[in-house]
């Protein structure tokens, strides 16, 4: 679908992933960040497979069981926003949190099987499901009472 994308539109497409599969599946060049900083970056190739700073080696060498720390996160999702509105940039954010993607998202896609079942504007996603697998993921988020923020919402409050 990305390669798609970028092939039709002629564009690049930058995306954030803790997830070296995805970048070894999808990505052309790729950037580490560590404390909202660029330790390292460079073709895909490169990068994964003779990557030359520590940090990089030590995330890789973790694969898969890294996750960023939340306050990790947070940073990280405070510099998306803060690109998106400098540049008008226009993303496309991997993720299994869904917590993650009602902040970051206007829109969403939902995948089972490797297939979009549903897709739409966050907020109404998330308000009013319409496929069973999308719906079964919003009740497997942990805290039942919590409830979405507006699509894009966290992204203004964040920027600037």
């Amino acid at each position: 679908m990305i390669r798609d994308l970028q092939a039709r539109k002629g564009t690049s497409v930058l995306f954030v992933t803790h997830d070296f599969g995805v970048v070894a599946e999808i990505a052309d060049r790729a950037t580490v960040l560590q404390h909202g900083r660029v330790v390292e970056h460079g073709a895909r190739d490169q990068l994964l497979n003779h990557p030359s700073e520590s940090y990089t080696k030590e995330l890789i060498a973790a694969v898969p069981s890294y996750l960023p720390p939340l306050s990790v996160q947070a940073q990280i999702l405070r510099l998306l926003a803060n690109l998106r509105k400098a540049f008008g940039l226009s993303m496309i954010f991997i993720t299994h949190d869904l917590r993650v993607a009602a902040q970051i998202c206007d829109r969403v896609a939902v995948m089972k099987d490797g297939e979009i079942v549903e897709h739409g504007a966050t907020a109404k996603m998330f308000a009013s499901p319409e496929h069973d697998y999308t719906r079964l993921l919003l009740r497997s988020i942990p805290g039942q009472r919590w409830v979405p923020q507006a699509a894009g919402s966290y992204l203004a409050a964040t920027a600037g």
